[in-house]
């Protein structure tokens, strides 16, 4: 008994590529359509039916990138404390925003 169907197509066109994927329920239906192999008509066309065989992934060699980046880290550079202004107020900058910084000791 057949459990689900995915026949694959071109994702520009749409187009069928002309083959399928079949999840079958049980064993017994998939040890019977492989007994059918070249027996089988859908429509006007013979199909041919073999048990899908998932191909190993390339293993992938440990190497960098061609534009290599080493990773993010902070950066540990200090930054400059304001100078003192007459009125109390301070420009400092924080980031990239300025901020402003009270004195409390006035």
């Amino acid at each position: 008994m057949i459990y689900y169907v995915r026949l694959v197509r071109d994702r520009a066109t749409s187009v069928g590529k002309g083959f399928g994927y079949v999840l079958f329920k049980d064993e017994a239906s998939v040890s019977l359509a492989l007994r059918m192999n070249g027996n089988c008509q859908v429509g006007n066309r013979q199909i041919r039916i073999k048990t899908a065989v998932k191909k190993a992934k390339p293993v992938k060699q440990n190497i960098p990138p061609k534009r290599y980046r080493p990773p993010n880290k902070k950066s540990h550079k200090k930054k400059s404390m304001p100078s003192d202004d007459t009125d109390g107020v301070q420009q400092g900058r924080v980031g990239k925003r300025p901020a402003l910084i009270f004195n409390k000791n006035q």
